[in-house]
């Protein structure tokens, strides 16, 4: 891991990051995806057809296990539901030319409750291995801490309640599209400099914004990116690093207060 000058803040996205990203949504997709066949159709090869289109439309391949780091499921959640709405319209009309939009978009929304009903998302959630100690090591060390994550406030409330972390996030910004304005207003809010921030994401996307913001940029390895992805993405990332367990904070050295 390279040495960091400078550092007041580091700026931390969540799943995939300190949350067991595969674990917790790849069993979400498929149980979206498998209510909303059973909605749709009553033969079992219809069945199939419409789950795996509504799976593909996150940006999930099922036969590796892999999820596509720039898909719509590592977007906020009404970017989820617009893909999995345009999947589902797109299978399920070329079945049968009746179904429309509209009907789309009721049993998405249908899908929501019934998900809700049957997952216990607070149970579901796990953390990266050695991911939450690192986090209160980073603390503790005397970095100021932040949220930015593309998730709900409920559920970013609920994964910091689980992990015993309640306080140590100085702010959030959550269930938002990810941009250079937002984490500068998180910087603002920190009171630091951009370019005294670590971000820490495992998404190419929010690499780039981290980037574009002037801040530095690690990615681990522990989410959505491949090691596949790398040299893609290199331009907008200063390290690449296993987990967030990994991080080396001997490497990083805080800026002195004149």
């Amino acid at each position: 891991m390279k040495s960091y000058d400078n550092i007041k803040a580091i700026i931390l996205d969540k799943d995939g990051v300190f949350v067991d990203f595969h674990q917790l949504w790849m069993r979400i997709i498929a149980a979206r995806a498998q209510i909303l066949a059973e909605y749709t159709t009553a033969k079992w090869e219809d069945f199939n057809y419409v789950r795996t289109m509504c799976i593909r439309a996150m940006g999930v391949d099922e036969e590796d296990e892999s999820i596509d780091a720039d898909s719509p499921v590592c977007m906020p959640a009404d970017m989820v539901r617009m893909a999995v709405t345009t999947g589902l319209y797109l299978a399920v009309n070329h079945l049968e030319p009746t179904y429309s939009w509209a009907n789309a978009i009721q049993d998405v929304r249908k899908s929501d409750k019934d998900l809700a009903e049957q997952l216990n998302m607070e149970d579901m959630i796990i953390a990266v291995e050695g991911s939450i100690e690192k986090i209160k090591a980073i603390s503790k060390a005397g970095y100021k801490l932040a949220l930015y994550t593309s998730d709900s406030e409920k559920n970013s409330q609920k994964t910091i309640e689980k992990f015993s972390i309640n306080g140590i996030f100085e702010t959030s910004v959550c269930g938002k599209y990810k941009t250079v304005d937002l984490y500068k207003s998180i910087c603002k809010q920190l009171k630091v400099k951009e370019s005294e921030t670590i971000f820490i994401t495992d998404s190419p996307v929010d690499a780039r914004v981290g980037r574009e913001a002037g801040a530095h940029v690690i990615a681990v390895m522990s989410g959505v990116l491949r090691e596949a992805d790398k040299e893609a993405n290199a331009e907008y990332v200063d390290d690449f690093i296993p987990s967030l367990a990994k991080l080396d904070l001997k490497k990083i050295k805080q800026a002195t207060t004149v």
